[in-house]
C-alpha cells in the first residue's frame, strides 16, 4: 500500500540535519535511487519505506502528512556561508523552525497595533524607507528600544533559533499566505548590536525587496544594510548627540549603549552624516584592527527578548498544562528536535535514570495530550 507524503517535507528535515541522500539510504535500507524519486514527487513510496524513512529521521510519520506545509524562500546573507551543503541546512533548519513555531503558535491570536507597509510602495533610497516606516509606526526620534517589539506589533514573528552555524545572524521569510512574517534571529550570536542590527536588516528586505525577492543580490544586500542604519541611527538624531569636538572612542562607547549599535556603525552612520572626515574614519578603523575589535567590539548591548513566543510557551505551560513532550506532539516534530532548534525556549530532554533490578518492568505509556486550548489572546507586553 502506498502512503501519502509530503515530499518537500521529507528533503527538508534531511537538508536540515545536514544528511545526504546516501547518508539517509544507509540509515533506512531504502535505495538511493528511490529516495531521490520520493523527494521530487515522481513516486509514491509505499507505507513500509515511509515508515523506514521516518525512522531513520527519527520523526514521526505524520510530520511528513502535512499536504499543505512548503518550504519557503529566505533572505539572507548567503555568502557567508562556507559550503552549498551548509548553505543548504540552513535554509532547511530555518524552513523547519518556521513550520515547528506555526503549529506551537496556532491557538494564539497576539494584537497586532500597526502594520508593515504595503509591498509596492516605492521609496527614493533606503534612507526614505528607513524614515517613513520609523514615521508609519509611530517611533519617536532618538534611538529605538526594541525592534523585535516594532515588529512583532507590526505582525510579524520573531524567533531566536539555533542556525547550526554562527555565519548568519539573521534571516526574513514571507511565505505566501502566512499570516506572520518572520524574522529568525540566530541564538549562537551572542553581541546585542549585532543582533539589533541584523534584525534591522532583515527588516530592510522586508520592506524594500518583498516583491520580488531576491536572496543573492549584492545591491538587496547594500540596500538593506543602508536601511538598517538609517532605521537605527538617523542622521538627524546621531547627529544631535555627537560631541561638539573631536570624536573619540569613549564617546563611540556611549553612543554604542545609547543607540544599540556597533561603535563601527556608528562611524560609518557619523561619517556619511559629514560629521567625520574620510581619514577619520580610517583611523579609527585602523585602531579597531590593532586592537582586535573589528569582530568582537567592547561594550555589551543587551540582547533583545522577542516575546509572542516566549509568552505563547508561558500559556501552554503554566495555563493549560501542557509539558514539552505534549508541545512536541503539537509541533509533530520530536521533542530533541524542539531543544536542538529552539534552545531559548525548551531545555535539552534529561535521561530518566535506569533501575537495575532481578525483574525488569515495561516503562510506563505516555499520557494523553491535553485537548487543545481555545483560541487566546495576547496583550501587548510594551
Amino acid at each position: 500500500m502506498s502512503a501519502t507524503i509530503n515530499h518537500a517535507l521529507l528533503r527538508l528535515v534531511r537538508e536540515a540535519q545536514g544528511r545526504t541522500q546516501k547518508d539517509l539510504s544507509e540509515a533506512s535500507g531504502v535505495a538511493q535511487g528511490s529516495i531521490s524519486k520520493y523527494e521530487k514527487g515522481l513516486q509514491v513510496p509505499a507505507a513500509a519505506q515511509v515508515e523506514a524513512l521516518a525512522s531513520a529521521l527519527r520523526f514521526p510519520v505524520e510530520f511528513f502528512e502535512q499536504s499543505e506545509a512548503r518550504p519557503a524562500t529566505v533572505l539572507y546573507r548567503s555568502r557567508s556561508l562556507r559550503s552549498a551543503k551548509l548553505e543548504t541546512m540552513v535554509r532547511g533548519r530555518l524552513n523547519l523552525v518556521r513550520l515547528v513555531v506555526a503549529h506551537l503558535l496556532e491557538d494564539i491570536t497576539a494584537e497586532q497595533v500597526s502594520r508593515f507597509p504595503e509591498p509596492d510602495q516605492l521609496y527614493s533610497s533606503p534612507e526614505h524607507a528607513a524614515a517613513a516606516l520609523r514615521r508609519a509606526w509611530g517611533v519617536v526620534p532618538g534611538p529605538i528600544e526594541s525592534v523585535s517589539d516594532l515588529i512583532e506589533n507590526a505582525g510579524g514573528m520573531v524567533v531566536r533559533a539555533d542556525l547550526g552555524t554562527d555565519l548568519v545572524n539573521a534571516a526574513y521569510m514571507h511565505p505566501l499566505g502566512d499570516r506572520f512574517r518572520w524574522f529568525i534571529v540566530n541564538s549562537r550570536v551572542s553581541a546585542g548590536d549585532r543582533i539589533r542590527f541584523s534584525l534591522a536588516h532583515e527588516l530592510g528586505h522586508a520592506v524594500l525587496h518583498e516583491t520580488p525577492m531576491i536572496p543573492e543580490s549584492k545591491e538587496a544586500e547594500t540596500e538593506s544594510h543602508r536601511f538598517a542604519a538609517a532605521f537605527l541611527t538617523p542622521i538627524e538624531d546621531l547627529g544631535r548627540e555627537l560631541p561638539r569636538g573631536r570624536l573619540q572612542v569613549p564617546d563611540l562607547m556611549v553612543l554604542k549603549q545609547r543607540f544599540g549599535v556597533s561603535m563601527q556603525s556608528i562611524i560609518t552612520s557619523a561619517h556619511r552624516a559629514g560629521s567625520l572626515t574620510s581619514a577619520e574614519r580610517e583611523r579609527f578603523f585602523r585602531l579597531f584592527s590593532r586592537n582586535g575589535w573589528r569582530l568582537s567590539e567592547p561594550g555589551e548591548v543587551p540582547i533583545e527578548q522577542p516575546t509572542i513566543l516566549r509568552e505563547a510557551l508561558r500559556i501552554h505551560r503554566s495555563e493549560h498544562g501542557y509539558t514539552d513532550a505534549d508541545l512536541a506532539t503539537l509541533a509533530r516534530v520530536p521533542l530533541d528536535t524542539l531543544s536542538d532548534l529552539l534552545p531559548d525556549y525548551f531545555d535539552r530532554p534529561r535521561q530518566p535514570l535506569r533501575v537495575v533490578s532481578g525483574t525488569e518492568s515495561s516503562p510506563p505509556a505516555p499520557a494523553p495530550l491535553p485537548p487543545p486550548p481555545a483560541a487566546l489572546q495576547r496583550p501587548p507586553q510594551r
